[in-house]
């Protein structure tokens, strides 16, 4: 169960980055391949996407025999980041369109007047079961212009207005309805917003990224009239000006709506103060996009509805699409066609049925059951919002909208003064891009390269598939490594493919998915054991290897019943950093590699510093501070798992897990050293995470934990980072430790073992395979690891492992995954400890008593790899336990 939760946690961070295409279907109407037809289609996609497509290709391929798709890596083409930060450089789109057949780069104008893209009109023309009125209205119609169609979409999304209902009961407030008017909205937004003296305490709209375009386009249409040549701003029109008032008074005049200075220049993550307010309930309506309804819905008791409109056909609600365009450099153009044709037809699960978006096409979405699957809340606003919808699009000069609204809220400027400096500045900027345009080199005639070699390249060669774990989202260093590794073995081509994130993955679907991959040990299901092959045999043919040379700890973790199951790849080490300036500046010497936990009290006591909201603390620990709770009560002599019994049970009031849970609530509570953030892992985090970020970014965390192959959004470039080890007990014992280690396994279905084992043995050698510690000694303590993660770094990761003789109870969640589901009670014990409820003998009591009820009813239904029966029994033990705590899968069962 736990386990679930945190890879749906996982999953917001990727649905913050778009949303992804997935799964086949359709109506089935695309023109059978033409007799005889023959070609490669090149296809550009994000390395994070590339294995929503397999299906997608499997049945396309089958049904036009001769075609083939071959996936081209955007991010290798580009140069980018992991998972597609998007820094593209200037020639991006010539790049992308030289390098594929079918791209999805967002066409422009400028990309059409470049020659980049090709006009799909003839096409649609000669396609009999292509119909246009078969798309939802505004959509197709959006990549329409100039006489050509230069995309076809394939996802839509809305922005919807979101509310909160018991926001709305307390007030006695009507919640909105289809066809609200924006007098309506102000009227809530006013009864909503709520004081207590000068201080409002709940507002009545909150914008997490304050945008005033889907207020002023909404209501007025497009501020730039791109219809005329050239361009014609429209900011000095009456409409716009009395349309921007209205705006500006929802802040100035109404103050239904918190203003903020804008951000600076930051580091890291950032969450604009809206966002804040929104995640801690302090936001009555706030506009969200449609995909993100389950997630909200979650949470809390949360409603949705269209953006309100002032007349019947009025088109308010902000819609964004993606497509995909035909370059125009294919040299097989009816072959592209038949690809992006095909992907227009299917149905989307952007990340599994959580997180979708609609299907541009009506027969799409009726035929795959899109409407029979959404919440009947949120179909009835999707439905409305597709009538009354308006595209959001960047156009030259728009952008003077943002600059003129802040200088109206900072009362620097009226309204009339700011508008009439946006029409002047528009009216320069599309003149500055016409110049542009007109000097611009017109792009030369280009072709699209040639589809790379795939597969054997001789009968003796043999191709493997294989898939990264969590966290690597960079699959240019795995290519890397396979074009190494085929130097080495030239009989075997190892071809790199992405986790499937439509789902939680488990060690059965991995090998489903490719012949060998990284994972985590997880041995309690046979189903999961009888999908991948023990190593022993290959151990015994192979004297070059020995596991001697992986640490006992982590070998003991991939070990089921004297067989190995899996090869170590990685430690997750989870260490404290800190900010050496902070210490600097206090005199205080930096922690030592072999500290304990009263060196680590003393010197959070020592650097915590001032008051409110500037508070400098000694120590920030993680979001969900369970993974901080339960290393260090490790650290501190408690052990959470009885293995002294059988089936294992939870030990959660034994004395010395009392006093250590104790001596960590203590840091808040009576040393005031710690701020408190999300304890229950059922909770939303992203507020949270997102303000641990700030206060250790803005210099106000002395010490932090960190995992480290956790995903993180960059390093810390602004600040001066040193690292230590967890701290060792009191009596120097115990110190350091890790969450989980991950290793590499063999498919039991694969055809080609063999070649799966050189692979895996390959990259237990291999320095840049592993974002934590190797587990194999000889290249942890090589000088090549030191000098790729640094020797301080190295050292405390090398310390982790060394002081822990066995994982910590994090890795129990994996191997016996029912054992998860109790520990939420673990967390709600000590949330009740810190908001003073109860003592932590007597929390921790009921968390136990709560722990063994479950166990018993585990053990009566012989439900150990059962997880319907688990969260029956569940259930049965606390009938109190949040349904967010289970997410959608429950309710399918049901």
């Amino acid at each position: 169960m736990r386990h679930d939760r945190l890879w749906r946690s996982l999953l917001l961070v990727i649905v913050t980055l778009g949303l992804l295409l997935t799964t086949c279907g359709g109506d089935g109407e695309e023109t059978p391949a033409a007799e005889g037809e023959r070609g490669t289609i090149r296809f550009a996609v994000y390395d994070w996407e590339q294995a929503t497509y397999d299906d997608l290709i499997e049945a396309f391929e089958e049904a036009n025999p001769g075609l083939h798709v071959q996936l081209v890596s955007i991010n290798e083409t580009l140069g980018l980041a992991p998972m597609g930060a998007i820094e593209w450089p200037d020639d991006a789109e010539l790049r992308l369109v030289s390098a594929a057949d079918v791209v999805n780069i967002g066409v422009s104008r400028r990309t059409v007047q470049e020659g980049l893209v090709r006009d799909l009109t003839p096409f649609i023309k000669a396609d009999p079961n292509f119909h246009p009125e078969d798309f939802y209205p505004n959509i197709l119609e959006n990549y329409q212009w100039d006489g050509g169609v230069w995309a076809l979409p394939t996802t839509a999304s809305f922005q919807l207005i979101f509310y909160d209902k018991d926001a709305f009961d307390e007030a006695g407030e009507p919640y909105p309805e289809l066809g609200w008017t924006w007098h309506d909205f102000l009227a809530k937004a006013r009864a909503l917003t709520a004081r207590e003296g000068d201080k409002v305490t709940r507002w009545g709209f909150v914008q997490s990224w304050p945008s005033p375009w889907p207020f002023i386009e909404g209501r007025v249409g497009p501020l730039v009239d791109d219809t005329t040549d050239p361009p014609t701003p429209r900011f000095d029109q009456p409409e716009v000006i009395e349309a921007v008032r209205w705006y500006a008074d929802l802040y100035l005049r109404e103050q239904v709506t918190p203003y903020f200075e804008p951000p600076g220049e930051t580091e890291g993550p950032a969450m604009s103060e809206g966002q804040k307010l929104i995640d801690k309930g302090q936001a009555a309506m706030w506009p969200e996009v449609s995909a993100m309804w389950w997630w909200r819905n979650e949470q809390g008791n949360v409603g949705v509805a269209p953006y309100p409109g002032d007349t019947p056909d009025a088109r308010t609600t902000p819609i964004w699409t993606r497509s995909l365009s035909m370059s125009a450099g294919t040299t097989q153009p009816d072959a592209a066609w038949r690809w992006l044709n095909f992907l227009s037809r299917q149905p989307i699960e952007s990340l599994g049925p959580m997180v979708q978006s609609l299907p541009p096409r009506r027969s799409v979405a009726e035929t795959s059951g899109f409407w029979d699957n959404l919440d009947e809340e949120l179909a009835g606003a999707l439905r409305y919002a597709i009538d009354h919808s308006y595209v959001m699009h960047w156009t030259t000069g728009q952008g003077v909208l943002s600059d003129a609204m802040e200088t109206i809220l900072s009362g620097e400027e009226s309204v009339e003064e700011a508008l009439a400096e946006a029409q002047v500045q528009a009216k320069a900027d599309i003149q500055e891009e016409l110049t542009q345009q007109a000097e611009a080199t017109p792009v030369s005639p280009f072709v699209v390269a040639p589809p790379e070699e795939e597969g054997p390249v001789s009968e003796d060669t043999v191709t493997i598939t294989f898939v990264p774990g969590i966290g690597s989202f960079n699959l240019q260093t795995y290519r890397d490594l396979a074009k190494g590794f085929h130097e080495e073995y030239p009989a075997v081509v190892v071809e790199i493919k992405m986790p499937d994130y439509t789902s939680a993955p488990d060690l059965q679907s991995m090998a489903k998915a490719a012949d060998c991959f990284q994972w985590y040990p997880s041995f309690q299901n046979p189903e999961e054991r009888v999908a991948i092959l023990s190593l022993e045999p290959f151990l015994d043919a192979d004297p070059s290897l020995t596991t001697d040379d992986f640490y006992p700890s982590v070998l003991k973790q991939f070990t089921w019943q004297g067989q190995l199951w899996g090869l170590p790849a990685e430690v997750g080490p989870y260490v404290v950093e800190y900010n050496e300036d902070l210490f600097d500046a206090a005199g205080v010497d930096y922690p030592a590699l072999d500290w304990t936990t009263d060196d680590f009290l003393a010197l959070a006591v020592a650097l915590t510093r001032g008051e409110g909201e500037g508070k400098q603390y000694g120590f920030v620990a993680q979001v969900h501070e369970l993974t901080d709770l339960q290393l260090m009560v490790e650290r501190l002599g408690s052990r959470l798992i009885d293995e002294s019994v059988d089936p294992l049970a939870l030990s959660f009031n034994d004395p010395a897990t009392v006093e250590a849970v104790r001596w960590y609530a203590d840091l808040s509570t009576v040393h005031g050293v710690k701020p408190v953030f999300v304890t229950d892992f059922a909770e939303a985090a992203t507020s949270s995470y997102v303000e641990r970020e700030e206060m250790i970014n803005d210099g106000r965390a002395a010490m932090w934990t960190s995992y480290g192959p956790a995903m993180a959004f960059g390093e810390r470039r602004e600040l001066n980072v040193g690292v230590v080890p967890l701290p060792a007990g009191p009596d120097g014992t115990g110190g350091g430790g890790y969450l989980t280690a991950s290793g590499y396994f063999i498919s039991a279905q694969t055809e080609n073992r063999r070649a799966c084992w050189q692979w895996i043995t390959f990259l237990t050698a291999q320095p840049t395979a592993v974002q934590g510690l190797p587990a194999r000694r000889s290249l942890a303590e090589s000088d090549e690891y030191r000098q790729q993660v640094g020797a301080e770094r190295a050292a405390a990761y090398l310390a982790s492992v060394a002081g822990s003789e066995q994982p910590s109870t994090f890795q129990f969640f994996y191997e016996e995954e029912w054992l998860g589901g109790s520990f939420f009670w673990f967390g709600q014990a000590y949330g009740r400890v810190l908001e003073g409820e109860a003592s932590v003998e007597e929390a921790l009591d009921a968390a136990q008593e709560m722990a063994d009820d479950y166990r018993a009813c585990i053990i009566a239904h012989d439900a150990f790899s059962d997880r319907e029966q688990s969260r029956a029994c569940l259930r049965e033990a606390d009938p109190t336990l949040p349904d967010s705590l289970f997410g959608p899968d429950e309710e399918e069962e049901r």
